[in-house]
């Protein structure tokens, strides 16, 4: 997870990346979540 602190900042998403407010901090992180097919395939799930 990233602070936006420059110039351009977005909210939103673009391609992989999704920006947000938090706490009055522009947040920024990658898309995530769970992957079906590994949930049910890998032994440690």
């Amino acid at each position: 997870m990233a602070k936006n602190v420059g110039l351009i900042q977005f909210e939103g998403s673009i391609g992989d990346l999704v920006a947000y407010h938090r706490n009055g901090s522009l947040i920024i992180q990658r898309k995530g979540g769970f992957n079906g097919k590994r949930l049910k395939t890998e032994e440690r799930y």
